[in-house]
């Protein structure tokens, strides 16, 4: 192998190892992007709902302080005569009849959290759901941890080829490969006589359509 050979073969399998990295970091975006973003699964859910209603709960023994701060003060208070209002009551404010949102969740939070629960799992919901929190979190960490590195490895693979003034154009991902033949195939379907699936296949065959269009007689108008 003369050394013009091997420096191709050399430049080559640069270029190869450069978009294996860069498919793997694309895959690994994203596994990410998809388990940082799709919905939790409906017992997920209905966890989170409970934790956040039990934690609203909580604004009642606070607020109950306050409206008792007069009370705790005056050991003399005449209870049996009172009228004051610790249902409706929230603080320093009180709508006789009305029951504040932390209070109700106070007094009746078990069945409200049931009732919620029921109707978060007979409610509509995504048919594509992520993994469970669960699960998520340490596979999450896993996935970040590997990207670091695969963009590491890129870099230096860009820096090495810098180091040495060799170019070698940045390879295309996968995906950047499906969506740039996606936007050619649309282009041409518009050029030329062709069905975009006909189109599609002439690529894959290595044919030009412009070129093929161009061998098609044109219709005689006379």
């Amino acid at each position: 192998m003369s050394a013009y050979q091997k420096l191709k073969a050399g430049l080559a399998a640069f270029a190869k190892e450069a978009k294996t990295k860069a498919d793997q970091l694309e895959r690994k975006k994203i596994e990410l992007a998809e388990l940082t973003k799709l919905p939790l699964p409906r017992s997920d859910l209905a966890a989170g709902i409970e934790k956040m209603l039990d934690a609203q709960a909580q604004h009642y023994p606070e607020k109950l302080a306050q409206t008792l701060a007069g009370i705790i003060a005056n050991p003399a208070f005449n209870f049996e005569n009172s009228q004051l209002d610790l249902i409706s009551s929230f603080g320093g404010s009180c709508q006789p009849g009305a029951l504040p949102k932390a209070n109700a969740l106070w007094f009746f939070g078990d069945q409200i959290k049931k009732r919620v629960t029921d109707a978060v799992m007979k409610m509509p919901y995504p048919e594509k759901i992520g993994k469970p929190l669960a699960e998520r979190k340490p596979l999450i960490e896993k996935l970040e941890a590997e990207i670091e590195h695969l963009e590491t490895e890129v870099a230096d693979s860009q820096k090495q080829a810098t180091d040495l003034s060799i170019h070698v154009g940045t390879p295309k991902t996968e995906r950047e490969q499906k969506v740039a033949l996606t936007e050619n195939v649309s282009r041409l379907a518009k050029a030329t006589p062709y069905p975009a699936h006909t189109i599609r296949a002439m690529l894959t065959d290595g044919l030009n359509p412009e070129a093929e269009a161009m061998k098609i007689p044109a219709k005689s108008h006379g």
